[in-house]
């Protein structure tokens, strides 16, 4: 700021000046000072409410049934799974995995066209036959007719290279859609199973069940328990077992 002093009267007019601006603007800065303030509890106030919603959710999920729990399950074998659940109660399980659960794989003989006197083929899975017309159609028409029937298999055509001709062969293979014993099925076509040994197929995997024995080797006690699929809920309070392969020795 530039000022020229009296030159007559001798004031400082400069500093004059400059006293009544900052008088002016006391009210200003105190009123910059109580935003400052404001803006600083309003802050304070939001960080507060952040920590609040954080303890009420921390509070919900203890108050949930088994909140408090804080168990952990762990297995000696990398062959299975264990993880808890709610309501997990502590303590150990020896077990042996006899065997895991399977989809049923059936596989046909070599074709070089669907065969022309098979007009009907019938699936019987899950306690219920449906026959099929496919007479005429191609192999993949039958591929597509089983797949569209919606009754617990699938199937798909395979390259099985040529017959003496020259002409390409194919291979039908079914598979059930889950695993388990409840899954097996069975497919007959005049009277016969064209994918089985005696129809000239060959049937690559059985369905079953998944089995680990509890206690194994203890007179009285040893136990076998079955599932559907290679996870057994609930096997103790709270924890789900899951296996992936046979085993010989007791897995705690």
């Amino acid at each position: 700021m530039v000022g020229i002093d009296g030159l007559i009267s001798g004031l400082k007019t400069s500093e004059m000046i400059a006293s009544l601006m900052q008088i002016e603007a006391r009210p200003q800065n105190i009123l910059k000072s109580k935003v400052a303030a404001n803006q600083t509890f309003v802050s304070a106030l939001q960080q507060l409410n952040t920590r609040m919603a954080a303890l009420a959710e921390a509070a919900g999920k203890v108050a949930k049934p088994a909140g408090t729990d804080l168990f952990s399950a762990a297995s000696s074998s990398d062959k299975v799974t264990a993880v808890t659940t709610t309501g997990t109660a502590a303590g150990s399980l020896d077990m042996v995995v006899k065997q895991t659960a399977s989809a049923q794989v059936s596989l046909s003989g070599a074709l070089t066209s669907w065969p022309t006197d098979a007009t009907e083929i019938t699936i019987n899975a899950a306690g219920t036959s449906t026959t099929l017309n496919v007479g005429g159609k191609s192999l993949d028409e039958v591929v597509s007719e089983v797949n569209k029937s919606n009754k617990g298999v699938t199937a798909v055509k395979i390259a099985a290279g040529v017959d003496d001709t020259g002409a390409a062969q194919y291979r039908i293979q079914l598979t059930s859609t889950a695993t388990g014993a409840d899954a097996a099925f069975s497919l007959t076509s005049n009277g016969t199973d064209p994918f089985s040994t005696a129809g000239g197929g060959m049937p690559l995997k059985a369905a079953q069940n998944a089995e680990v024995t509890l206690w194994a080797g203890v007179p009285g006690a040893e136990t076998t328990i079955s599932s559907a699929t290679n996870t057994f809920t609930g096997l103790m309070p709270g924890v789900d077992v899951t296996v992936s392969s046979a085993s010989k020795l007791p897995s705690p």
